[in-house]
């Protein structure tokens, strides 16, 4: 079983890195940027996690999957953060 903290934390890693993101782009479309539905899932599920295993205590499988979904989220970010467009200076 995989610690909470080491769930949670790379959820809420990766919502700090979309949402500077999503304030770093262009403010046109930003509802239908991948960027908001990445903040938005990623705190959802470090929420859900913690009601998930209060629901179910003995499901210890579920802790790998969302552990894996925590690291997976954490990497797009991440290469999302290195796509950033530049901003203008006009």
């Amino acid at each position: 079983m995989v610690p909470r903290p080491l769930i949670i934390l790379p959820f809420l890693v990766a919502f700090v890195l979309t949402t500077y993101q999503y304030y770093k782009i262009d403010p046109m479309r930003r509802l239908l940027n991948v960027r908001a539905g990445l903040m938005i899932g990623a705190i959802l599920c470090a929420f859900g996690y913690p009601i998930y295993t209060f629901l179910y205590p003995d499901d210890r499988r579920m802790s790998w999957v969302f552990f894996g979904l925590a690291v997976a989220w954490l990497v797009t970010s991440y290469y999302l953060l290195r796509r950033v467009p530049p901003t203008s200076t006009d």
